[in-house]
């Protein structure tokens, strides 16, 4: 038998403070005592509801304390919980309830999900009569029985249901609780959406170790910088678009209370000593971690050195159990030493497939190891840093280009405080690489004289061709970069450029 996932919620003293919700409507806070109570209360309804059979509860709303109660209730009951992106096309979570086979769906949205069938608003009447006070043993579940199930972005097409076992997932908790001295003392603030991996992870690492959390309903710089000093918060998380959001918005003149912080999470994408260094003005007092995670592998994978040297800032981390991560070379052969390769990884986190894609699953698991897609360099010391994503990778003239590469150049500009990089056709070389650039302070940008320095920097067939300045950097709804919407953006600009120099 193995931990139910929802034991997590065990990890903290009845009366300590658990979880803090901060809304435009108000505070709300919970004792573990309290959020205990709640997630037994639905979950004995879930069991009343079901009849005791299996079960699969769709969330479609944003984050709050009833969302997070309902991720532990249904696997407190024995059932299954698949938090899905709200708001995703119509057309998009059509497919994602069906190919999931949800029995029950709970939102916060009544115009446009409530209608659905077997859907109920969280709130309503409906919904508080799914509630039965009262005890509630965690069911028993076996090693491979599933806990939740979680849908890649779909950047490289339809999106892919990734089912997570009860086990898996609580040994990643265990042993990320092991990365931080005295994790019950921290209160964590999350804002990323709680359909990511991310956000799940950070609040149920929180419980695990007694510490609390302070939820979101969503990312704003505004409202993020007023709960790290409302709440007291010390430990932040962002993906590093967040991060370069924020410095802007506070510019100078940044809140006291961020000299609190005392560890940063910065994930899920690539960046470079630009955001590392606005990062550090923020939180001058915080240990910056390079977060690296996958929702296929999981989210424990990199730790501190052993033998206790410091991470380099835009390292990953050194491999946490080194049995578990292997760099393969574009030959097939195993990176050993200073090298470049695809990370595969192989926990017992890592999923066993994905939801009804056997030919995909085939492709990316061999002998349980997953091919991240994932370029990832590894230095003497054996630190390893992200590179880019095999995915994003294009080829311009006969040479490979990863974007990130070239973001981390331009990003030592004194004028530029963010690049993004994305490929734009090309009649001679299939595709050549153009930036959107965010100014540093509102600092002009000479396009003519950025690519002269870039090529003094790097090597000339990775400049950018076209570079476009942009106020902010669009986000996805996973607050990640839209590359799908600059690429687009950048082959229509790039077009109009052509047009009117012919």
């Amino acid at each position: 038998m193995a931990n139910n996932l929802s034991d997590v919620l065990f990890g903290g003293r009845e009366g300590d403070l658990a979880l803090v919700e901060s809304t435009q409507a108000g505070v709300r806070s919970f004792t573990y005592g309290e959020l205990n109570d709640r997630v037994n209360a639905l979950g004995r309804g879930f069991r009343s509801r079901f009849g005791g059979k299996p079960f699969r509860v769709a969330v479609l709303a944003r984050n709050s304390a009833d969302y997070v109660v309902i991720y532990f209730a249904a696997m407190r009951a024995g059932g299954v919980v698949v938090p899905f992106n709200w708001r995703a096309r119509d057309e998009a979570i059509d497919f994602l309830l069906s190919d999931a086979a949800i029995d029950l769906i709970l939102t916060d949205d009544e115009a446009r999900h409530g209608r659905r069938p077997n859907a109920v608003r969280i709130g309503s009447a409906a919904w508080e009569a799914l509630h039965d006070a009262g005890p509630l043993d965690p069911a028993p579940v076996g090693e491979d029985d599933i806990a939740q199930i979680l849908y890649t972005s779909g950047s490289t097409g339809t999106p892919k249901g990734v089912p997570l076992s009860h086990a898996g997932q609580y040994w990643a908790v265990e042993e990320g609780a092991k990365l931080v001295a005295d994790p019950a003392s921290y209160r964590v603030l999350v804002a990323a959406p709680l359909f990511h991996m991310n956000a799940l992870f950070n609040i149920k690492r929180t419980f695990h170790t007694g510490g609390s959390v302070v939820v979101l309903p969503g990312f704003t710089p505004a409202g993020f910088a007023r709960a790290v000093d409302t709440f007291r918060c010390d430990w932040v998380s962002g993906v590093p678009t967040m991060i370069a959001m924020l410095a802007r918005h506070l510019g100078d003149e940044v809140p006291r209370a961020f000299a609190r912080v005392r560890f940063l999470f910065i994930g899920s994408a690539p960046y470079g000593d630009n955001l590392v260094a606005s990062a550090r003005r923020l939180f001058p007092n915080a240990e910056i971690a390079n977060f690296y995670g996958t929702t296929e592998a999981g989210p424990t994978v990199y730790g501190r050195h052993p033998d206790g040297r410091p991470t380099p800032a835009l390292s990953c981390g050194y491999p946490l159990i080194a049995e578990n991560v292997r760099l393969v070379a574009a030959d097939g052969s195993l990176v050993t030493g200073e090298g470049e390769g695809t990370l595969h990884m192989r926990t017992p986190a890592t999923m066993t497939g994905y939801l009804n894609r056997p030919e995909t699953s085939a492709a990316v698991l061999k002998e349980g190891w997953y091919d991240s897609r994932d370029i990832i360099r590894q230095d003497a010391d054996g630190f390893h840093y992200f590179i880019g994503r095999a995915d994003d990778m294009f080829i311009s003239g006969g040479h490979n280009i990863y974007p990130a590469e070239v973001e981390r150049v331009l990003e030592q500009h004194p004028s530029i405080e963010q690049a993004i990089v994305v490929p734009v056709p090309d009649e001679l070389k299939h595709e050549v690489p153009a930036a959107f650039v965010v100014a540093r302070g509102g600092a002009p940008v000479d396009e003519a004289a950025v690519k002269a320095w870039f090529i003094a920097q790097a090597d000339p067939y990775l400049h950018p061709r076209h570079i476009f300045v942009v106020p902010e950097i669009p986000l996805a709804q996973t607050n990640k970069v839209d590359r799908s919407r600059l690429k687009a953006e950048a082959a229509a600009r790039a077009g109009r450029r052509q047009a009117t120099a012919a």
